[in-house]
């Protein structure tokens, strides 16, 4: 009669730990499961902050960059019209121009512009220097490649009279250069 004792007490151990497993082991899994996969979406959104930080410092580069990048602009744009009258420092520029040819300045003369009397219509914080050069030792083909030049100078200027005599070899350049007009600012 008892012959199955041990298999039914075996029977009962297997049932006890299946329901044991079932009850508290196997819910424990799931919940293990769960916390896994909270670390998965957490992982993910951290790669995302990541990934947002060094596109905000991509950006604060490029940023930084740009201001950079405005303030030579800016130094730019006070090379090509400046606050002051620096007619010296055209005069300059011009002689380099000029000896890069190989010509020769005979003379330079500098008049101010003055808005009133020859009816520009300068703005009123502009102002214009008038700069005569009259050149010696002047071809066709130098005197293309100076007004090239000038054209092409940073500097903001305007040819208003070429006078070029081939017999001669001399030529004549009436020349303003603007500048902004501190007083008027």
């Amino acid at each position: 009669m008892f012959d199955y004792a041990p298999w039914i007490s075996l029977g009962v151990g297997i049932l006890f730990l299946a329901a044991g497993f079932f009850w508290l082991i196997l819910p424990q899994f799931g919940a293990l499961a769960s916390v896994n996969q909270e670390i998965k979406d957490k992982q993910l959104v951290l790669a995302t902050g990541q990934a947002n930080i060094q596109a905000a410092k991509s950006l604060l580069a490029k940023y930084e960059k740009l201001q950079i990048s405005e303030n030579e602009n800016l130094d730019k744009i006070n090379s090509l019209l400046p606050q002051e009258n620096n007619h010296e420092a055209v005069i300059s520029n011009l002689e380099a121009i000029v000896l890069h040819n190989g010509l020769l300045i005979n003379s330079v003369s500098i008049a101010p512009q003055d808005k009133k009397a020859d009816g520009s219509s300068l703005p009123a914080n502009l102002g214009a220097v008038k700069i005569s050069l009259d050149l010696i030792g002047v071809d066709y083909q130098a005197l293309k490649n100076i007004l090239t030049a000038i054209e092409h100078n940073l500097r903001m200027l305007d040819v208003v009279a070429v006078k070029f005599s081939p017999k001669d070899a001399s030529a004549n350049l009436d020349i303003l250069a603007y500048y902004l007009n501190e007083k008027d600012l």
